[in-house]
């Protein structure tokens, strides 16, 4: 299989961001890396909820966001948005 090429410009190519950006690019061009990143929210959800954290876990979940435009306002708990 090619190695997937990055969308970096060439005169980007070297520089210390790139460096970093480019493994990044490289593991979301993956087909699996949106599976292995709710893996992980998953595990560390699950962490926090029984550890010494959970009440601030769950503190959190219950807070509320909102999103307004213009009159309409959308105000829902964290745990809808996700949901």
């Amino acid at each position: 299989m090619a190695k997937p090429t990055t969308k970096l410009a060439n005169h980007w190519s070297e520089t210390p961001v790139a460096n970093i950006i480019r493994p990044m690019q490289e593991f979301i061009q993956q087909s699996t890396s949106s599976g292995i990143v709710l893996i992980a929210a998953a595990v560390l959800a699950l962490i926090l909820a029984n550890s010494p954290l959970a009440d601030l876990y769950f503190g959190v979940l219950n807070s509320y966001m909102s999103v307004t435009i213009g009159p309409f306002e959308l105000r829902e708990t964290v745990l809808h948005w996700i949901n």
